[in-house]
């Protein structure tokens, strides 16, 4: 009678393991790492972004532009890379996607204005997004376009 128990224990064990182990690995993967502020570009530690009130389009590209280009860009302030509102106002919409999905084609292809910028900011290479969907794409512009960006008061 024993060893019977002792078999039943031990699958029970086993199968509590198994649940336990299923549970911690969703938990794990539900997790949502937030950046250390150490991370975030200076011009975003001394300002304040104002997002309140703002369109699905603007917030969806405020986590976008924080997610793929606040390393180098900055929204009014020139950075690693050239600030970045008003951008799709100097550049045919078409051409702007096609130089964030692949500038070196862009580059290639002799256009003046991306030639002249990549001059400009000493041949650095922008990072290429062929993720980033036209969609994508605008809803960044929504929010580099419309941001507020205040410096806090000083004393």
């Amino acid at each position: 009678m024993p060893t019977e128990i002792n078999h039943v224990i031990k699958g029970s064990l086993s199968a509590i393991t198994i649940i336990l182990a299923v549970a911690l690995v969703r938990f794990v993967f539900t997790l949502k790492i937030e950046e250390p502020e150490s991370a975030l570009p200076a011009e975003f530690k001394s300002s304040t972004i104002n997002v309140s009130g703002k369109s699905g389009d603007y917030l969806r590209g405020a986590q976008l532009f924080k997610d793929n280009c606040a390393t180098c860009h900055h929204p009014v302030k020139d950075m690693t890379g050239p600030r970045l509102m008003g951008v799709d106002k100097r550049v045919d919409k078409q051409l702007l996607y096609a130089w964030i999905k692949n500038n070196a084609t862009v580059l290639k292809s002799g256009n003046k204005y991306f030639n002249d910028l990549y001059l400009k900011w000493n041949k650095t290479q922008m990072n290429i997004f062929p993720f980033l969907e036209n969609e994508d794409i605008d809803a960044i512009m929504a929010y580099v376009n419309n941001v507020v960006v205040s410096k806090p008061a000083t004393p």
